[in-house]
């Protein structure tokens, strides 16, 4: 059943890192907001979560979101695709159970329409098993970058970064800090003399 004229919508965007640009949410307005105007549908709020992980339903503006439709402030939400709402089925599935309890519809421009129980089902099995190939080659990676001897992710206690030279595509090589590096032999020293990490954490 299509939302009736002038019923009040909401957008919500995200990108899941910071490798996507930040004019996706930009990009994925515009896309709700034609999609409203086909409708008829009057824009009252959007709601933008940027460089966030769709793995956690714990989002700043997504929380915002569930607040006010609470609150009964919107009939509508928009969204570019299901996968923009949350990337764990469980966290899709509630979210599909509390907003048409609401009598909230979900439209998602992907699908042209409303998102139905069959969307939910296929669609969000879809979107958590390309978030767990996407964390399976995120670990692959971090071992590669860590077997040729460079930073994976955040920079360890006791190294510094080496700045890559003009043209490298490589970058993340360590260097040894001596001064930081005598505390990190000490620190597996005590470990291994038995000394409990309580009892090392003030040494430092």
């Amino acid at each position: 059943m299509p939302p009736s004229p002038l019923s009040r919508a909401v957008i919500y965007a995200r990108y899941s890192s910071e490798a996507q640009r930040e004019a996706s949410i930009a990009d994925q307005v515009e896309v709700c907001r034609r999609h409203a105007e086909r409708l008829g549908l009057r824009i009252v709020r959007t709601y933008q979560d940027a460089a966030t992980s769709g793995a956690s339903r714990f989002r700043a503006d997504f929380s915002r979101l569930m607040a006010d439709a609470e609150r009964g402030r919107f009939d509508v939400v928009v969204c570019e695709s299901i996968d923009r709402l949350g990337r764990k089925l469980s966290d899709v599935a509630g979210l599909f159970d509390q907003l048409p309890f609401r009598g909230i519809q979900i439209h998602a421009t992907s699908l042209g329409g409303p998102v139905t129980q069959m969307h939910i089902g296929i669609m969000g099995t879809m979107a958590q098993m390309a978030l767990s190939d996407l964390r399976d080659k995120t670990r692959r990676g971090q071992l590669g970058r860590v077997r040729a001897g460079r930073i994976p992710g955040g920079l360890a206690f006791g190294y510094d970064v080496v700045p890559p030279p003009p043209g490298a595509k490589e970058a993340g090589e360590r260097r040894i800090r001596p001064d930081e590096a005598a505390i990190v032999r000490r620190i597996f020293h005590d470990y291994a003399a038995g000394v409990s990490a309580r009892q090392i954490a003030p040494r430092r």
